[in-house]
């Protein structure tokens, strides 16, 4: 969450990093092919593109405080919440449930938080 630390420490070992993540965090790093690391690797190396992706993290402390809204007032469209078995499981659906009055989703079996069967299942 720290600006521009996380960026200097990995830019230039994209690869190092990236990779990390695609081999612990997957149900099965083998789902993951050489060049889809090489295409995160190429988009990652980007300007601008490792602070996109460090700045979801940097504002998770401020979407907390602006959801304590939705406690009072629940959002009232549909949403659908899945997340990988051994990434987080139905946890997002049921922290979901709390500020909504519509919520669908659940875990996705044999999924991490990065496979290729999340992205199938969401195209």
């Amino acid at each position: 969450m720290v600006d521009d630390l996380p960026e200097a420490l990995v830019t230039g070992r994209e690869y190092q990093y990236l990779n990390y993540y695609f081999k612990k965090l997957a149900y099965n790093p083998t789902s993951i092919k050489e060049e889809d690391v090489t295409e995160y690797i190429r988009q990652y190396s980007r300007p601008g593109a490792l602070r996109a992706g460090f700045n979801y993290y940097r504002t998770l402390l401020d979407d907390g405080q602006y959801n304590q809204q939705y406690n009072e007032h629940k959002l009232t469209m549909p949403i659908l919440a899945y997340c990988g078995e051994t990434s987080t499981g139905d946890y997002l659906r049921q922290s979901i449930l709390s500020i909504s009055e519509h919520v669908e989703g659940g875990s996705i079996l044999e999924c991490g938080h990065y496979s290729r069967r999340t992205t199938w299942i969401l195209n």
